[in-house]
């Protein structure tokens, strides 16, 4: 919900139009359980150089390759 109960917008966001449908776009179509998993593990991963990370994770090379975003 971007409104407040009483149903105006914060007044950072009817300034910038832009955040505004942003932000709409976000609540009205959440990410995908996928793509919340890419975020997950790459995170999970920390500073590492993330190719070097990636491989040696157990994972399917067509997992990998999702996760280091060349799907």
């Amino acid at each position: 919900q971007i409104h407040r109960a009483d149903g105006t917008l914060p007044r950072e966001l009817s300034k910038d139009p832009q955040l505004l449908a942003r932000l709409t776009s976000m609540v009205s179509q959440p990410p995908s359980l996928r793509g919340l998993a890419r975020c997950a593990v790459r995170q999970s991963l920390g500073v590492q150089y993330l190719p070097t990370a990636v491989e040696q994770l157990p994972l399917p090379e067509s997992v990998k390759e999702y996760v280091l975003l060349r799907d």
